[in-house]
């Protein structure tokens, strides 16, 4: 009795067991038909019988779930304890319904009621059967393709506007992998789940399931694809060197494959130098190299167009745009029969290298082919554009090399074609600009005018209408007519110059130098700049030069020194000759010395009832070169006149601050001496 209580408890627990592995987890639960609210009710009262009845009745009727309602009353004649009635009735379930899903669920309910009858042994091997079924190899690739079934959808979908859901996928094919699948099957799993990490850019673990898989399955005929993608991995992590690390080990064990993972790692090898942006010529000659190596074991393959391509695009990033036109030229003479957009945007790159090259005539021709052949590429209004603004191009390299008459003609015809262009404002301001350079200021007031009343209040005009001030003032002599110009100029940046240049044109302005020391056969004088001023009162002061140089330890700097009280040597007033109103002239002012003198220093005022500037007159046939060092001082002195030394030479040496020492000249115009004050001065005088 105690063993056969035991061996009741055991079926149980298998019953149980098998229950949950078929109701659980691991086996979607399945759907249950609608029935009848009767058979439904009398259920959950435990009215059996009446649910027996009520089943009987829902059987008779056409389009029943039979074998569901078949399974329920084995059911119900089980709970209603009639468990030979319910083993005969579940006994013919297969053979009524072999394809229902309900047949397992049927068997288990007909082992049950063995049990509860004592049958153990009947019941148990029903179990074992049942058992063995759902801990076999089948059964477990059974359940994986339930959850594989729902992963390849999310992975790959059916329908073409649906995007693929990689996390969703994700989640089922871990499920799958988990219930133990077919090793074959296993091995696909794996590599979609490293697929589906790498889509969603985890790509630190897709690199890491993809090495997990070819170190637990290195033969699998699915072990070339995982070298490529670990290599892609790679590179997108900026990984160059492991990417070309597993693409090259890649190559090398499949030599003499032509698959599509062999022609695709020896392309994007490439990339692993960073085409087609190498960051150094070394770079960019590995690049290259490797793309030729492709072209050559794979010159049909689709990628063969991209190929040429991202060699021309490699050369032009480096700056070797010939390279890169004899290139494209050579594969637009025999494009590969895979090549389809490439041919095009290979036409396109042969016009950017030509133009980067200057070669503008070659990038015109390649263009205008392109635009005739390809007139339904994505880039055939890019490419009008480009042709436009290399004929602008051609007209600023002419300007550029100054050959103007050649820059003006096709910039002329640049105008004729391209009436709108927004650079036209900018041509008509350097043509103005050539005839400016080339000093025909008519010609150059005449084209700015013309782009003044074209685009008028454009900045271009703003320059233009401040440069036809400028020429008429500072060119052609017509302050008035400058003057004009400029107040007609209210905007753009150019507007603040003019309103400067009619104040400058208008305001009482002058200035005095002396240009430089006059000999003994010279009359001196001052030079002066003046506008708006007609006359000038000119005082004179004759200096002591070495008396000053004690005083200020200088020669120069006159016009600080305060002389207005000081009663000049002489004065007199001076006429501007040949005035004019807003005209700067230029004018000579003598100063001569007292009579008879030769040589002399005179400081010179020039005044008018608001203005003064001073300025210092020296006539000598003296000069001297002065030389020092930490030790000594030589000074040579030389007549300049009649270009010998000049003995006797008085000397005054100062620091800046004291006269330290004096001296004169020897017979051969030289003084030269050591004085310690030298040691501790960085200022000789």
């Amino acid at each position: 009795m105690r063993l056969e209580c035991i061996r009741f408890s055991v079926i149980l627990l298998l019953s149980a067991a098998c229950s949950h592995t078929l109701f659980g987890g691991e086996d979607p639960p399945i759907d249950r038909p609608l029935v009848a609210d009767a058979i439904r009710q009398s259920m959950q009262d435990r009215a059996y019988q009446k649910a027996i009845e009520a089943i009987d009745g829902a059987l008779k009727a056409e389009g029943a779930p039979a074998d569901y309602l078949a399974y329920l009353k084995g059911r119900a004649l089980y709970l209603d304890g009639r468990y030979d009635e319910a083993i005969r009735w579940l006994e013919g379930f297969s053979e009524r319904f072999p394809a229902s899903r309900w047949a397992r669920q049927a068997r288990f309910a007909k082992a049950l009621a063995l049990a509860r009858k004592g049958d153990f042994r009947s019941a148990e091997l029903l179990y074992r059967q049942e058992a063995e079924w759902l801990l076999s190899a089948d059964r477990r690739q059974q359940l994986a393709a339930i959850y594989l079934e729902f992963a390849d959808r999310h992975f790959e979908p059916p329908e073409e506007e649906k995007k693929p859901d990689y996390r969703k996928a994700l989640e089922f094919y871990q499920q799958a992998l988990e219930v133990g699948p077919k090793p074959e099957e296993a091995a696909r799993i794996e590599l979609r789940i490293a697929r589906c990490y790498q889509e969603l850019g985890k790509l630190n673990d897709a690199a890491e399931h993809y090495r997990r898989f070819l170190d637990d399955h290195p033969d699998s005929p699915l072990a070339m694809e995982a070298s490529y993608r670990l290599g892609e991995c790679e590179l997108k992590l900026s990984h160059f060197k492991e990417a070309r690390r597993v693409w090259q080990d890649l190559l090398a064990r499949y030599a003499d494959d032509q698959s599509e993972w062999v022609a695709q790692a020896t392309f994007h090898l490439a990339h692993t130098w960073r085409a087609p942006k190498p960051t150094s010529d070394h770079e960019l000659n590995l690049g290259v190299a490797a793309l030729e190596r492709f072209l050559e074991r794979f010159p049909a393959h689709r990628l063969a167009g991209p190929a040429h391509l991202e060699i021309a695009r490699s050369y032009m990033h480096r700056g070797r745009y010939g390279e890169a036109a004899a290139g494209l030229a050579r594969f637009l003479e025999a494009p590969p029969e895979s090549a389809g957009q490439e041919v095009p945007e290979a036409a396109n790159l042969l016009g950017q290298a030509y133009q980067l090259q200057k070669e503008y005539t070659e990038a015109l021709a390649a263009w205008r082919q392109y635009l005739a052949e390809h007139p339904a590429h994505h880039a055939w209004s890019a490419v009008q554009q480009q042709i436009v603004e290399t004929e602008f191009l051609m007209g600023l390299e002419e300007f550029r090399a100054t050959r103007y008459e050649k820059a003006r003609r096709l910039w002329s015809d640049f105008l004729a074609r391209h009436p709108l262009d927004p650079r036209n404002p900018e041509i008509l301001y350097r043509l103005g600009e050539m005839n400016f350079r080339q000093e025909k200021w008519k010609e150059a007031i005449a084209d700015w005018q013309r782009l003044v009343s074209k685009y008028p209040k454009s900045e271009p005009a703003s320059q233009a209408q401040f440069m036809i001030g400028r020429t008429l003032d500072e060119k052609l002599g017509q302050p008035a007519e400058a003057l004009e110009a400029y107040r007609k100029l209210d905007w753009g940046r150019y507007a603040p110059q003019a309103r400067r240049a009619v104040a400058q044109l208008t305001a009482k302005a002058f200035s005095v130098a002396t240009e430089r020391v006059f000999r003994s056969d010279e009359t001196p004088a001052v030079k002066l700049t003046s506008r708006n001023v007609e006359k000038l009162n000119v005082r004179v002061y004759w200096l002591n030069l070495e008396t000053y140089f004690r005083k200020m330890h200088l020669a120069g700097g006159v016009e600080r020194l305060d002389i207005a009280l000081i009663d000049p040597n002489r004065s007199f007033e001076f006429a501007v000759p040949e005035y004019a109103a807003y005209q700067e002239l230029a004018n000579t002012i003598p100063v001569p010395l007292p009579e008879g003198a030769k040589a002399g220093v005179a400081a010179v005022t020039v005044a008018t009832d608001t203005l003064e500037a001073t300025t210092m007159v020296i006539q000598s046939d003296l000069d001297i070169i002065v030389k020092s060092s930490r030790d000594e001082v030589f000074v040579f002195a030389e007549n300049m006149r009649t270009g010998k030394p000049w003995p006797g030479v008085r000397l005054l040496i100062s620091d800046g601050k004291t006269v330290f020492a004096e001296g004169a000249t020897g017979r051969d115009g030289v003084f030269q001496r050591a004085f310690k004050e030298l040691k501790n001065t960085d200022d000789v005088r």
